[in-house]
């Protein structure tokens, strides 16, 4: 081989080696290069799914149709015995006008409210952007589910919020412009408007809503404890409405929803706390408290019904009926920690025994790595939770749970990644 073929083999091999050398160093580096997260504090609660109906001591609002119904209140509204709950007119357009006018009231009396932002020094701009933001994720979680039941109050609610923010950071002074134009348009309606004919009143006090669905009292709310799984079953279609009916008051603030469980789930609430909360997630955006009143089955083997009694009421949980269900059992707080973070490792507690002498005991148990500064602290856990690919540790376990009494803080960077981990290794 001549010479200078081997200065060009042993350039080309010197390339190779050296580019060797530099994929082999960085794989080294990375794989001893650790990734942290901060333990942060979260919540989680354990939901059983299924399906509800809706039970509520409801009667109908008969009138007859002789006119078109203009309704005087809102859905969810409370009404006395004997109160106003709608009028009846010749026209349609003097009943739109008539609910116009309604409509008009309510922007008036909320413009108002706006106009005493000024004046109220209780109020404060963190407050007010805290529940713009909570409105804002109740709507885009009723879009995201389809909750269209709810997302009117959103809006409403957002308006007024955005409202109440423009006063607060003095890019509106007031809103007496408006209120002076809906008083405008309102006498122009009122003047436009023939009288009802006459007016509808409730026989009972209660909760109203506009519509029927026919299973008003399907399921009997007097005997609602003794619901079974064949009654549940048993609920076919609707019945008829009667055709004077224009409405219904739920007599009660108590109502009752049923809902099937297997008998593993049955147990499970058996054996839980009576106070459990309640999503409908396609029907309503938040959490709905609730108490167990009883769990029916032929035997333990069986599947059966619980009956949950729920005391929260507006306009929207007033019309749902059969919907899907999730019931949570039990809630769980600490400190989330990435399953990948887990590892075991020894952990010491030194004590002094009885003669004075200072003492060392080492066990194995599991745990994370926390980096402190450029070190690496091992610290048992207690887990009281575990989820697909995280679990929830107990800040403050009880005495005894912890070997040497240290576990995983809030804050902590919590090592969940890395190689060749170990107690005391330092670190960049």
């Amino acid at each position: 081989m001549k010479r200078t073929e081997r200065k060009k083999v042993w350039f080309t091999g010197g390339i190779i080696l050296l580019v060797a050398v530099v994929i082999i160093t960085y794989i080294s580096k990375s794989a001893g290069a650790i990734k942290t997260e901060d333990g942060v504090y979260t919540q989680v609660t354990d939901y059983i799914d299924t399906t509800g109906y809706v039970v509520r001591n409801e009667s109908y609002i008969l009138s007859t149709k002789d006119g078109i119904v203009a309704y005087d209140i809102d859905d969810g509204e409370k009404v006395n015995q004997g109160g106003v709950v709608g009028s009846v007119f010749q026209t349609e357009k003097d009943a739109l006008n008539h609910k116009k006018i309604r409509e008009i009231d309510d922007s008036i009396e909320n413009f108002q409210r706006l106009n005493q932002t000024n004046v109220n020094v209780q109020i404060g701009l963190d407050s007010v952007n805290n529940q713009l933001d909570s409105r804002l994720i109740n709507f885009q979680k009723d879009l995201n589910n389809n909750s269209f039941k709810s997302m009117d109050t959103n809006v409403t609610e957002l308006m007024y919020l955005i409202n109440q923010k423009l006063i607060l950071t003095g890019k509106v002074n007031n809103f007496n412009n408006e209120i002076q134009e809906l008083q405008q348009e309102k006498e122009t309606l009122i003047n436009e408007t023939a009288e009802s004919l006459r007016t509808i009143t409730s026989d009972y006090a209660g909760y109203f809503v506009s519509t029927c669905d026919g299973y008003e009292n399907i399921l009997s709310y007097e005997d609602i404890e003794n619901i079974t799984l064949e009654d549940y079953n048993s609920v076919g279609t609707a019945a008829n409405v009667p055709d004077s009916a224009i409405g219904k008051v739920i007599h009660s603030l108590d109502w009752y929803v049923v809902c099937p469980v297997t008998a593993d789930q049955a147990f499970s609430i058996s054996k839980g706390s009576t106070n459990v909360t309640i999503k409908m997630p396609y029907a309503f955006s938040g959490d709905i408290p609730a108490k167990v009143v009883k769990v029916n089955q032929q035997d333990d083997q069986s599947d059966g019904v619980v009956i949950l009694k729920c005391s929260y009421m507006d306009a929207d949980l007033s019309k749902i009926r059969s919907e899907t269900v999730q019931i949570g059992m039990k809630t769980y707080e600490g400190i989330r920690v990435s399953k990948n973070a887990l590892q075991n490792d020894y952990v010491t507690y030194t004590y002094e025994d009885e003669n004075g002498n200072t003492v060392e005991d080492k066990k194995l148990v599991q745990g994370v790595y926390v980096k402190y500064g450029s070190k690496l602290i091992f610290k048992q856990v207690s887990i009281i939770y575990a989820g697909n690919d995280f679990v929830i540790c107990d800040p403050s376990p009880e005495e005894g749970v912890l070997f040497n009494g240290k576990t995983v803080e809030l804050y902590d960077q919590i090592v969940v990644s890395g190689g060749n981990l170990y107690d005391g290794k330092i670190v960049g």
